[in-house]
């Protein structure tokens, strides 16, 4: 994929990338993101990260496309450490994709996050540039059909984007 993307002339990955597993949910992004990394080829083509909020919280019993709840017991603990990990270990890849001077993190499924998604974006930033003193570029996927649009949520965005322009409920996976 590598040397086709280099050979068409494309020059940025959007990897997904789902966080560290955990002990109740063994997925993990973190192999095939180290291949892209040790091949020598990759370092001609920029990356970033689509954070999925779904698989990075997900156990065994949850369903697809479910309710995201922030209030929940080690959700907002799991999403922080990922991106903390991120932080610390790809964000500093010469070929991570910046904006702005910004290492850029596109957050998909935030139309299924309840409770306060905008607080949470905020503290987010907060812990990011606490931590290790820089800025992310935050992208939110509220512009898709499957997104409902709310500019209490979108505006926390830097910018948003439509992972998919279709609706991808459960209804219409039957």
């Amino acid at each position: 994929h590598i040397n086709w993307a280099i050979h068409s002339g494309i020059n940025t990955f959007m990897i997904e990338w789902p966080g560290l597993s955990r002990g109740d949910f063994n997925h993990s992004y973190e192999d095939v993101v180290s291949s892209f990394l040790l091949n020598k080829d990759f370092s001609r083509i920029n990356f970033f990260f689509v954070y999925s909020l779904l698989g990075a919280t997900a156990t065994e019993e949850d369903g697809s496309f479910r309710e995201i709840s922030l209030e929940k017991e080690g959700i907002k603990e799991k999403i922080l450490g990922d991106l903390r990990y991120a932080c610390m270990n790809y964000f500093n890849q010469e070929n991570y994709l910046h904006i702005n001077g910004k290492p850029v993190i596109y957050l998909w499924a935030t139309s299924h996050v309840k409770n306060n998604l905008a607080e949470f974006i905020a503290e987010i930033r907060s812990d990011i540039l606490k931590r290790f003193n820089f800025e992310v570029y935050l992208i939110g996927d509220q512009a898709g059909w499957n997104s409902k649009y709310n500019p209490d949520i979108t505006e926390s965005f830097d910018a948003v984007m439509p992972y998919a322009m279709v609706d991808i409920s459960a209804e219409t996976m039957d």
